[in-house]
């Protein structure tokens, strides 16, 4: 593995999507895991949140079954994540042209990236009405968040060959 310096944006777009496919994974994964330590079962915030906000439940303590959940939570997960990666890929064409920093400096740059996601995200979700999670849930989510991003980062800098 090499560190990309210059690139083809188009590449880079690519990279980011799946770098963000990665890393949306890695959010469902860390919702999953404070779940667990938290006492809850460890589906929780995939049968609760995911099937409710997705419509497959009108509350979000009616789940459907629990394979249907976990296939749809990680599918959004991994939706969302590639999504983010393309927007990612845009705002850093844009803002750094065909230079890339490091795998370390798009890696901290992607952190923040996720960062603010999770806080537009947070904005966006209160028009929704949707139960809030508790305040643990939330600060879990938002690192959820910024490991995601810096994941999507670090890996959209790193090209083999």
């Amino acid at each position: 593995m090499r560190i990309t310096m210059d690139r083809d944006p188009a590449e880079f777009v690519v990279r980011c999507i799946l770098s963000g496919l990665v890393g949306g994974l890695a959010l469902g994964i860390c919702t999953v895991i404070t779940s667990g330590l938290r006492g809850l079962p460890l589906w929780s915030p995939v049968t609760l949140y995911r099937t409710s906000f997705l419509g497959f439940a009108r509350h979000p303590l009616i789940a459907t079954s629990l394979w249907q959940a976990v296939v749809t939570g990680f599918t959004w997960d991994a939706m969302l994540g590639m999504a983010f990666g393309a927007l990612f890929a845009l705002l850093m064409n844009a803002i750094l042209g065909p230079k890339v920093p490091t795998w370390r400096g798009l890696g901290a740059v992607g952190a923040v990236y996720g960062l603010v996601i999770w806080m537009v995200i947070n904005i966006a979700h209160l028009p929704l009405n949707l139960p809030p999670p508790d305040r643990v849930m939330v600060w879990a989510i938002a690192v959820g968040y910024i490991i995601a991003g810096a994941i999507t980062g670090a890996l959209a800098a790193i090209t083999g060959g």
